[in-house]
């Protein structure tokens, strides 16, 4: 059981999420849907082993959406989430001027 847990979480993305929310992509900006959004994220952030999550019927006041790790130590989880944010953010970047 206890080894189980260590490979899921050593292995990363199983446990590393970002949930995108249906007002994700309004309140950064950006004139694509939440699922364009998703679909926009998946490969980026496969590449860090981040798993992106659709949710519908949910808005946040958050400016993006949620970014969770299970089974992390504070400073991987901070470290994760800038790097998750960064490539959220440029990504954004590039979405809105492709859309001018």
């Amino acid at each position: 059981m206890l080894n189980d847990r260590l490979s899921n979480t050593s292995k990363g993305g199983k446990n590393e999420n970002v949930i995108v929310l249906d007002d994700a992509p309004q309140i950064r900006g950006l004139s694509c849907t939440a699922d364009e959004l998703a679909d926009a994220l998946r490969a980026p952030l496969a590449v860090v082993a981040v798993r992106v999550v659709r949710q519908r019927s949910v808005t946040s006041k958050a400016l993006f959406s949620e970014f969770q790790a299970r089974g992390m130590s504070r400073k991987q989880y901070d470290t994760k989430a800038i790097q998750v944010a960064r490539i959220v953010e440029a990504l954004s970047i590039g979405l809105s001027l492709d859309s001018r």
